[in-house]
């Protein structure tokens, strides 16, 4: 493998992984936010935490793709797809960690798990395989 195929794998490992990583978070914590804790609801200081694990984890992943998986793919119209996608999800969390009301924090919250679980699939399905070569799902 040359340094370029190493690098490829690098892109698309690192990706794959930080998507676990990032659904494991918003699965535990959505159950948290659509559910409630154990008590019924889900406080405000809950939520705030919710929003800043959020933000440590989808900051700089996004950071990464921008950087490092869009450049890599010739289909420029994906890739400001996926460049869109990045800027509604970090406009969602922020609006989110801005809202004054647990409410609304909570729909927010659910909206950008909506979105961002249509935007993972859209990367896993469309954009990794045409930066590896091949169209075949990871």
């Amino acid at each position: 493998m040359n340094s370029i195929e190493h690098y490829l794998q690098y892109v698309r490992e690192r990706l794959l992984a930080e998507h676990k990583i990032v659904e494991k978070a918003l699965i535990k914590y959505l159950d948290m936010v659509r559910g409630g804790t154990p008590r019924g609801t889900t406080t405000p200081s809950q939520l705030d935490r919710i929003i800043k694990t959020l933000e440590r984890y989808l900051v700089p992943h996004i950071e990464f793709e921008e950087r490092e998986a869009l450049p890599l793919t010739a289909d420029r119209a994906l890739a400001e797809e996926l460049s869109r996608d990045h800027r509604e999800i970090l406009e969602l969390l922020r609006s989110a960690r801005e809202a004054g009301d647990a409410a609304r924090k909570i729909e927010l919250l659910s909206d950008l798990a909506d979105k961002l679980n249509v935007h993972v699939r859209k990367e896993e399905t469309r954009l990794l395989p045409k930066i590896l070569g091949d169209e075949r799902p990871p």
